[in-house]
């Protein structure tokens, strides 16, 4: 049988780029958010891969201070992930919740879960941040289940407004941030999607 690989934050890049929300943009990048902060990158209609193939591992960037005794420990990963954010509540809990509760905690007033959510949403603004001022994509889109979250588009919107500078112009003005189509399930079109990209020819 014919077999076409790719990895999953690629393969929901693919998906939203041919079918999404990133139809019809030729520079786009998609931010999935999970275990981890991951993504894919594409450059002229044409999915950007790198040398390695590890182009779009935004999670390893560093959006902290690097003079740590474990500046690892200082990447995007550890602050703007479901995992992190799940993590960080339960920390200092003495139940375990998951990332829907903590939303909706957060939405209820709860001082803990608003606190840990807005510092998400700073870290997600940020990688946002870095990523436009790197590559100047038309749109980004942000994918994983958290994407679902009603407040999460307006919310980092804001921060990125927040983050850019009075001397810069406004990123919102020249590039979109938007959910995922295929939200959660980005990643099983996108696998499709580079079958018959790689096949169907």
């Amino acid at each position: 049988m014919p077999v076409a690989i790719e990895n999953d934050a690629n393969c929901a890049t693919i998906a939203e780029h041919y079918m999404g929300n990133g139809q019809g943009y030729e520079n786009m990048v998609c931010m999935t958010l999970g275990t981890g902060v991951g993504g894919g990158i594409v450059i002229n209609d044409r999915l950007y891969t790198g040398n390695a193939k590890m182009a779009g591992e935004f999670g390893f960037m560093f959006i902290n201070g690097i003079h740590t005794d474990k500046p690892e420990d200082e990447i995007l990963s550890g602050f703007a992930s479901t995992r992190a954010l799940v993590e960080s509540v339960n920390n200092e809990l003495d139940e375990k919740i998951d990332g829907i509760e903590i939303f909706r905690r957060a939405e209820e007033g709860d001082a803990l879960c608003s606190e840990k959510v807005s510092a998400f949403y700073d870290a997600v603004a940020m990688g946002i941040y870095n990523i436009a001022y790197t590559l100047n994509p038309d749109i980004v889109l942000i994918g994983g289940a958290v994407s679902m979250q009603p407040k999460l588009l307006d919310e980092v919107k804001r921060r990125v407004e927040d983050l850019t500078p009075s001397f810069s112009l406004n990123l919102l003005d020249i590039m979109q941030i938007d959910r995922c189509k295929f939200l959660n399930d980005a990643g099983l079109y996108g696998a499709y999607a580079n079958f018959m990209e790689t096949f169907a020819k």
